[in-house]
């Protein structure tokens, strides 16, 4: 079932938008932790209301809501597909033979056009039933299962469907994010990107990309959670938390420690050199954060920090200076965050540019 408004209705929309994020909150593992919502885009400034710029629950916020809102969290449980190619027939391409794979196995799954260059394909999967010695295994380490059954579903899907993920330039950031940070956001349905552009419910992919208003603003009114008990999609998930079991116990059995990084420059890391290098064109955000963590790590200043995210968002093509500057910005603020920097998080985004140089890097 679909729901069609009119855009313009700003009251509607916003309303339409409470009511999806509840059918969300359904949906997610844990019903009672309110999903997390960025009101309005851009950076906080004095005299605002700083709680509709920073991440905060869905709850506290639509009494104060007057257009609709910006992003939403992306859920535990759910794949989240979005193409950052430029080029709207590869993306089409590649996306019709995942919904079509899709179709075949009988995966519920929605589509939505963001309202940007692109298209949005997100799956929810049900709870999924582990056997006593997995659940054991899993108990012994510290791993995020979520994360570890995202990325086998969605690698399974493409093998399947016959989809060259880095050819459609799939944002890795929204599948490999952890549980233990504030996750990732998405786009959601009547978010607008400028007049007429919102995103919206599609059923099939136009051969070119939707005009301002070219589209009707449909929001669905409910979401089928994928059961894969009895699919072949279990097995591949009982063997990729396995597979991470071990990893994470030979990580901890070869932790690097007492490491003196002192004086150490950022580029003298290759991982971070090579992404200077590539001029990237996606993931600018998760490469941005990463250099902060990375200067966190090496004990740097924040102006020396800021200083560096800088540089490398030179390097970067096709970004504004207001583009620019909120990418530091959020950068900068994950250098206040409780996270930290992550070498398997960073190969993970960017796996096609093969970043890591082990026998180079200051960690060896």
């Amino acid at each position: 079932m679909a729901i069609t408004l009119d855009p313009k209705n700003t009251k509607a929309v916003i309303f339409a938008q409470k009511n999806w994020l509840k059918v969300l909150q359904r949906a997610q593992p844990n019903k009672l932790s309110p999903i997390l919502i960025k009101a309005i885009e851009g950076k906080w400034e004095e005299g605002e209301d700083f709680d509709l710029y920073g991440w905060k629950p869905s709850v506290n916020i639509w009494h104060k809501l007057e257009v609709p809102i910006y992003t939403r969290g992306i859920l535990p449980n759910e794949i989240l597909i979005d193409p950052d190619t430029p080029e709207w027939s590869a993306m089409k391409a590649g996306i019709e033979k995942l919904y079509t794979c899709c179709k075949e196995n009988r995966i519920p799954y929605l589509i939505g056009f963001s309202g940007g260059k692109g298209i949005h394909v997100s799956i929810l999967f049900d709870n999924i039933k582990l056997d006593d010695d997995v659940v054991k295994d899993l108990e012994k380490v510290d791993i995020d299962v979520y994360k570890t059954v995202r990325r086998a579903l969605v690698n399974a899907l493409a093998e399947k469907a016959g989809v060259d993920l880095e050819a459609i330039r799939v944002d890795w950031g929204k599948i490999n994010f952890n549980c233990e940070s504030k996750g990732s956001q998405v786009r959601d349905f009547g978010t607008t990107r400028g007049a007429g552009l919102y995103k919206t419910l599609i059923e099939d992919i136009p051969d070119h990309k939707p005009e301002p208003f070219g589209l009707p603003l449909v929001f669905p009114e409910n979401v089928e959670l994928w059961n894969i008990e009895g699919t072949e999609f279990k097995e591949i998930v009982i063997n990729a938390l396995k597979a991470e079991v071990d990893r994470a116990k030979k990580a901890k059995e070869f932790a690097v420690t007492g490491v003196d990084l002192t004086a150490v420059e950022l580029l003298a890391f290759p991982c971070i050199k090579r992404l200077h290098e590539a001029g990237l064109t996606s993931g600018r955000y998760y490469a941005g954060v990463s250099a902060a963590l990375l200067c966190k790590k090496l004990s740097l200043s924040k102006e020396t920090t800021e200083q560096n995210m800088q540089t490398f968002y030179k390097t970067v093509k096709g970004l504004s200076d207001a583009e620019t500057a909120l990418y530091i910005s959020n950068g900068l603020e994950i250098y206040y965050s409780e996270n930290h920097f992550s070498c398997r998080t960073l190969k993970e985004t960017y796996p096609a540019l093969k970043l890591c140089d082990f026998q180079n890097c200051p960690l060896e």
